[in-house]
């Protein structure tokens, strides 16, 4: 792990606790920190406040985000590619038009969402869902067929 002035600028796999990543002391995570590490799983870093882009790209085993609770900014693409985390059965979404608020659909996995919609990127919506509420700045997903901005929450499945 390299950590320059509170900046996280590497890590690697040796650096994670069973699956997981903790540092309460960096406020800030740089761009590429956590590509392509098999056996992460999350990342708790209570104290960041921002990430670069392609953070925590690629990464087939994680699962969920972890926990971000200072956090205010985002780079691109910070997700993307992290099967796991968009093939989960039990984020289910609700999609609305973003300037009206009107209810366009829901939809059981991510990846239906933007099989529908015509949204590029699965990745894209689970960021949205998984970060909107933490994160400053976050307009929509953009339909890349239509050009349509898209808003959407997660719906909790109800237990049998």
């Amino acid at each position: 792990m390299k950590i320059k002035n509170k900046v996280l600028v590497s890590v690697d796999k040796s650096d994670l606790k069973d699956g997981h990543f903790y540092n309460s002391e960096i406020t800030e995570i740089g761009n590429n920190c956590f590509c392509n590490m098999d056996s992460l799983i999350a990342v708790h870093v209570p104290n960041v406040k921002k990430i670069g882009s392609y953070c925590f790209r690629s990464n087939p085993a994680m699962t969920t985000t972890g926990d971000f609770g200072a956090l205010t900014a985002m780079g691109d693409w910070c997700f993307r590619n992290n099967r796991a985390m968009i093939e989960d059965n039990s984020i289910r979404v609700r999609a609305f038009d973003f300037e009206t608020r009107v209810p366009v659909g829901e939809y059981d996995t991510c990846s239906k969402a933007a099989n529908k919609l015509f949204i590029k990127s699965a990745e894209s919506i689970s960021d949205y869902v998984n970060l909107r509420k933490r994160t400053v700045n976050k307009s929509g997903v953009k339909s890349k067929k239509t050009g349509k901005v898209y808003h959407f929450e997660k719906i909790e499945k109800t237990k049998c």
